[in-house]
């Protein structure tokens, strides 16, 4: 579920070879057939997702639709900004509109539609493109600063369900084989939390992955 380039480690066990053929989640093997109960009460969330960045955030966003118990950790206190480039390619427009949020940064000029550019070579030979007047109404990317991305992403999620914990690093995450459980620790030193399934979406830096 998780997008873009994050990594996911479940319990550690082998449950197959990847296939060419597209399957349904629900025909894969479970190692644990309660937690395929939604609604049963848990000592231990589903899913510990570890930042809540755009890829982080989004895939707690769909967790949550899907009625999983996730948890979606986050370092800093939002809104907060980052240094980027502040481009959203079409693909990824796909995802926020699907999510409610590209229309919603679009009417409070949060996001701009990057319509046209091109190269401009030495001698004067020139291309310029106009995306919008080529792909539509969803263009070929937008700009858009992360404070304002970042943010209406963990809202979202938050929103769908998401139990999104602020100003909370992750110090360790430990995997109990017996347990089948992850247990996250905190930077504070004394919280911590037990996921039968860790996300790492904390970017580069990542002391996780």
């Amino acid at each position: 579920v998780c997008h873009n380039f994050d990594t996911v480690f479940c319990n550690n066990k082998f449950v197959g070879k990847w296939s060419s053929t597209k399957r349904e989640v629900t025909s894969f093997q479970s190692v644990y057939p309660e937690d395929k109960i939604k609604d049963a009460k848990k000592d231990h969330y589903d899913v510990a997702i570890v930042g809540a960045g755009p890829a982080g955030s989004t895939c707690g966003y769909f967790l949550g639709k899907e009625g999983r118990k996730v948890l979606l950790l986050e370092k800093k206190q939002f809104p907060r900004d980052k240094y980027c480039g502040d481009a959203v390619c079409k693909t990824a427009i796909e995802i926020l509109i699907e999510m409610g949020i590209y229309q919603k940064l679009i009417d409070e000029n949060k996001a701009r539609v990057a319509d046209c550019g091109g190269l401009v070579s030495p001698s004067g030979l020139s291309f310029i493109g106009r995306s919008k007047e080529i792909l539509g109404d969803i263009p070929a990317a937008i700009a858009c600063k992360r404070i304002h991305l970042d943010n209406e992403i963990a809202m979202a999620a938050k929103g769908a369900g998401a139990d999104l914990k602020e100003n909370s690093g992750v110090d360790t995450a430990t995997f109990d084989k017996k347990e089948g459980l992850w247990t996250i620790k905190i930077d504070d030193g004394k919280t911590s939390y037990k996921a039968r399934v860790l996300v790492c979406a904390d970017g580069a830096p990542s002391r996780l992955a």
